[in-house]
């Protein structure tokens, strides 16, 4: 139940995979994970854990994978449910939705 919160109102389900390009998206009891394709976010990070904790906050694994070899990871613990698209965008630099590219450009203006 809770991956499919996090996707669907979180991270921005349907838009969330146009913009992003994410694929192989896995739920599991308490976590989502999904693939970004190869070179297209920043730190070439195309692997994404997304896991609820006990504490009913969120852990962000980010990764950059080639089959089995990290080459890259870092992982954000204690996120609120709120925080997870900016943490999101902030980290692979890439938009979730047309509206969070309006409000970046919005925000940068002022």
């Amino acid at each position: 139940m809770a991956e499919l919160i996090v996707f669907s109102t979180q991270l921005g389900g349907q838009q969330f995979l146009a913009m992003t390009g994410a694929k192989f998206l896995l739920a599991r009891e308490s976590a989502l994970s999904f693939h970004l394709p190869s070179n297209f976010a920043t730190n070439g990070i195309n692997r994404v854990w997304i896991d609820l904790t006990a504490a009913d906050l969120y852990d962000m694994t980010l990764m950059r994978a080639r089959g089995l070899k990290v080459f890259y990871e870092t992982k954000i613990e204690g996120l609120h449910c709120d925080q997870l698209r900016s943490i999101f965008i902030e980290a692979t630099g890439l938009e979730v939705s047309l509206c969070s590219m309006r409000e970046g450009r919005t925000h940068s203006s002022q």
